[in-house]
């Protein structure tokens, strides 16, 4: 693993409330995507995050007086809305990174905000790198389907004016478009066989994937800052991956010249997840994910 991987995205902090001015975006260090974020769940709640576990079936949260409390109950008074009106959304990049939800096209401007983010793992999925680099000069990710592989992602429960406020700093229908994946057969896990679904995810829009190698077929790039099993496909670090771009592409060209190399000499279809539904336009998924938040 290379320092941009593991140990260099999810820090090793203390379970207790942590200022999201601890993590540091993509867009403050873009070697750095997908962001800072800590090695446990948390819920943001604007200028802080506060950890979550899994105990006894339930899903609770530390609450701002240091106390272990029912992540329902708080969440639901804090925002005025049912925990039940969620919808959980794959967070295959930067999404699970406290300082960019904080960010003023993500959550950074609203008054009342509770969004649980859950670290844990799903079947049949992996991250993988898009055949562009982005404005702030990180390649981001986008999701692949994957079947024996599992990851370890995160997962973020969104309400549907967070789900808009996602669909808007995501570029829907431009840059990404928003699949439902397969349900019962896809399913987040976290500890104590809290297991959740259904699952939306993020795809970029031309659904291709990032290949810097000279084999045929080509082949994707994972992402080496997520755990992954079962996933016979190399991987690499922002730092890596930056770097085998500009080798293939060199410094004379702009970036909208770079991008148009990659995605037509350097990019490779991707399938999402066999039974996902694509969804049109701006609609939600079919029903809300923590209808459905399984205790075994």
């Amino acid at each position: 693993m290379s320092q941009t991987g593991l140990s260099a995205i999810h820090l090793d902090i203390p379970l207790e409330k942590t200022p999201v001015s601890r993590f540091i975006t993509p867009r403050q260090r873009c070697e750095l995507y997908p962001g800072t974020r800590p090695a446990w769940s948390f819920c943001f709640i604007g200028e802080y995050i506060l950890p979550i576990r899994a105990a006894n079936g339930l899903l609770e949260v530390k609450d701002e007086s240091n106390q272990w409390q029912n992540l329902e109950h708080v969440v639901s008074e804090r925002t005025g809305i049912p925990f039940s009106h969620r919808f959980a959304v794959l967070a295959v990049g930067s999404n699970a990174c406290p300082a960019r939800l904080a960010d003023p096209d993500k959550y950074g401007n609203f008054q009342t905000t509770a969004i649980p983010v859950l670290h844990g793992w799903i079947n049949d999925v992996v991250s993988v790198y898009t055949p562009w680099t982005a404005s702030y000069q990180s390649v981001p990710a986008t999701v692949m389907g994957l079947t024996g592989a599992r990851s370890k992602l995160w997962v973020t429960l969104l309400t549907e004016n967070e789900l808009q406020q996602m669909d808007r700093s995501e570029g829907r229908g431009i840059s990404y478009g928003l699949v439902e994946l397969p349900h019962p057969a896809i399913q987040f896990s976290i500890e104590e066989g809290v297991r959740i679904f259904p699952i939306s995810a993020y795809c970029e829009y031309a659904s291709v994937g990032l290949c810097l190698k000279d084999s045929e077929p080509g082949i994707p790039i994972l992402l080496d800052c997520f755990e992954v099993a079962g996933a016979d496909l190399p991987r690499m670090s922002q730092e890596e991956v930056r770097e085998a771009i500009s080798r293939v592409t060199g410094d004379h060209l702009s970036l909208e010249e770079k991008n148009r190399l990659l995605l037509r000499d350097y990019s490779v279809p991707i399938a999402i997840p066999t039974g996902s539904r694509k969804l049109d336009g701006f609609s939600f998924p079919s029903q809300y994910s923590s209808l459905n938040i399984k205790h075994y």
